[in-house]
């Protein structure tokens, strides 16, 4: 099944008119109108929304491929600007919107539930839960699996938190970014879980600007490097990390120390190449991640030989860097078959493919993580004693 533009962006209409209607009659979602909250998948996929469209005479500028979907992004405008207050408002929505093309790219269902599933099935009370990248909430929804009571979650965009907020009105919402999150959830959360924006991407928190830290400091200047940090803040002792991120974090020469700082607060748990085209179908886009399982432990004294591999960056032939955890571990490599290519970036890079259906890969995700829980999840971290 592939990426439906116009489809994607008449359910993106049609959940953004009914999200405006619910706000104003101050009613909860009906199981109905949830399902169709639900189908909203944010921008990452429809990059037309970036072309110019406030009068007909715009399609002029479009060309042949995007100006069957000019009349679409003509009524996305009209509804933004019929339920603004004002011009100021319908321009900040839809800067929104065009602010999230780039990161905007959510979740397949099936993967979220996996990891859910396999938090579940370890035993361990996970009460306090936070998505700091939460989108509409497709790690919200399955928290449910290892019971959490409270849910924390922040979202950026205003429009998609605005259906986020719908669609869990009993959980703790901020329709904002993560680094305005309060130093109050310092070491709270249980599991902290979330799909993260990824790029060179400054963010700006004073507590990272004014740490005494070189690297926490320079985290900030690249964003999914920061949500690694910022997390590792918001987790108690012996609490989970599971992040689905790109792999520039962890191929990345560049990124060493940064996998280093982790791998001396936390004890890695798993790390899962994921597809570049697990996203396909659900953002238009072929995107390199990896999900990565830290369980924070700040009383380590030294790493295990896959900690050791997972901070270096080799080469697999002359200019290709990978992860030497992938090496070590190729089998957590999910793909039917891998192309010598280049990334988003024209740099070369190894291109992994799943040819299976989506629960064909959920499949073999699942006995990635029963495995590795089973074998490197500290079942007892009450017992450590902390730095500091």
């Amino acid at each position: 099944m592939s990426f439906n533009q116009k489809q994607h962006l008449e359910n993106n209409i049609e959940a953004i008119r009914l999200a405006f209607e619910l706000e104003k009659s101050g009613t909860r979602p009906t199981p109905e109108q949830q399902f169709k909250l639900r189908k909203y998948c944010g921008f990452g996929g429809l990059k037309c929304i970036l072309l110019p469209c406030n009068t007909p005479e715009d399609i002029a500028q479009w060309n042949k491929t995007d100006a069957p979907l000019f009349p679409l992004v003509m009524q996305l405008h009209q509804v933004l600007k019929d339920a603004a207050d004002s011009e100021l408002q319908y321009k900040m929505y839809m800067d929104s919107l065009q602010s999230s093309i780039l990161t905007a790219f959510y979740t397949p269902p099936e993967i979220a539930s996996v990891i859910a599933y396999q938090f579940a099935k370890t035993g361990i009370q996970f009460k306090r839960f936070l998505d700091p990248s939460a989108g509409t909430g497709v790690f919200l929804s399955v928290s449910k699996l290892f019971d959490a009571q409270e849910k924390v979650c922040f979202e950026k965009d205003l429009m998609t938190g605005k259906i986020l907020s719908l669609l869990f009105p009993d959980d703790t919402v901020y329709v904002d970014g993560f680094e305005t999150m309060n130093s109050r959830y310092n070491g709270y959360f249980d599991v902290v879980s979330s799909n993260i924006p990824f790029g060179d991407f400054r963010v700006f928190d004073s507590s990272f600007s004014d740490s005494k830290d070189e690297v926490k400091r320079r985290s900030a200047s690249r964003i999914h490097c920061y949500f690694f940090f910022k997390a590792m803040d918001a987790l108690r002792e012996g609490g989970i990390m599971a992040f689905i991120t790109s792999r520039r974090l962890t191929d990345g020469k560049n990124s060493e120390e940064e996998r280093k700082w982790l791998m001396q607060r936390s004890n890695l748990v798993s790390a899962v190449r994921l597809p570049d085209n697990l996203f396909t179908d659900f953002a238009n886009t072929q995107a390199p991640t990896d999900l990565i399982i830290l369980q924070k432990n700040t009383a380590k004294k030294d790493f295990t030989n896959l900690e050791e591999a997972f901070i270096n960056t080799v080469e697999i032939c002359e200019g290709y860097p990978i992860n030497k955890y992938f090496i070590e571990s190729e089998q957590n490599i999910l793909h039917t078959r891998r192309i010598f290519g280049t990334d988003q970036y024209g740099k070369s890079a190894i291109e992994y493919f799943h040819d299976g259906a989506m629960q064909e890969i959920a499949a073999a995700l699942s006995a990635i993580l029963e495995k590795d829980l089973k074998q490197y999840l500290d079942m007892m971290p009450s017992t450590r004693t902390p730095i500091g």
